[in-house]
């Protein structure tokens, strides 16, 4: 029966192909087309009688119980030499992966901006001052939401695939020569943010004290901007070093 054989088709997939599971389906494909004759014997319908067979079967649960396998490890699909993820592949995602982290970044820092313009215009017009935020804050929005269906596609593109042991030893080298550049952008943002504080101060002592504020958040924005910009390109690297090569 092609219907039983294509339930369980279905009701094995993800399980390792073994010598057991290979016997569990033949032994179960046997049992299932006995309990449909002796359904369609007692008078029941075609279809009556298929889905009794398949009831008598049981959950996927209990059949893995019963072979032993671990459904954890039966849900894991298994690395294929077929589906690896190749040097082309991982230049591409990583190439999306800075664009995407370029403008995530920029969209967070314009965001945070909008109030330090407010700040700024809102001392000579509250006019313009409503206008330059909304529209800072619409350009950071619209950033973010920019990025985030840009880098989508990349994502679902590469899954959850394994790697040639050539793009490995390519993500690796990725990392390792990224780490410089991404300790230093850290340590900007960090300053940025830290030493915000040395505009309202010299603002304040050159008589012009309402800039300071604007200034202060422009450079927790910029600070903002860095740790966003550099952490989001490592997790990129991060994404493909960590996963398993392909058989």
């Amino acid at each position: 029966m092609e219907t039983l054989k294509t339930y369980l088709a279905g009701l094995f997939e993800g399980v390792p192909d073994t010598a057991a599971t290979r016997k569990a389906k033949v032994d179960l494909l046997d049992l299932m087309t006995d309990h449909y004759h002796e359904e369609l014997a007692e008078g029941k319908s075609e279809a009556e009688a298929i889905g009794a067979a398949i009831t008598a079967v049981g959950s996927i649960d209990e059949v893995l119980a019963a072979l032993e396998i671990d459904p954890r490890q039966a849900a894991k699909p298994q690395p294929s030499a077929a589906n690896a993820i190749d040097e082309t592949t991982a230049e591409r995602y990583w190439q999306a992966n800075a664009r995407y982290a370029l403008t995530l970044g920029a969209g967070v820092a314009f965001c945070i901006l909008s109030i330090a313009l407010a700040a700024a215009f809102g001392i000579d017009d509250t006019t313009i001052a409503a206008v330059m935020f909304f529209l800072a804050l619409g350009i950071g929005v619209a950033a973010i939401i920019t990025s985030a269906m840009g880098i989508k596609p990349q994502r679902q593109r590469i899954g959850e695939r394994p790697l040639t042991p050539a793009t490995k030893a390519l993500a690796d080298e990725k990392m390792a020569a990224y780490h410089q550049s991404y300790t230093i952008g850290l340590m900007v943002g960090i300053l940025c943010c830290l030493f915000s504080v040395l505009p309202p101060i010299v603002m304040n002592a050159i008589a012009n004290e309402e800039l300071g504020a604007p200034l202060m958040i422009g450079m927790i924005a910029l600070g903002v901007f860095y740790l966003v910009y550099v952490q989001t390109i490592s997790n990129g690297y991060k994404r493909l070093a960590t996963r398993p090569i392909a058989d």
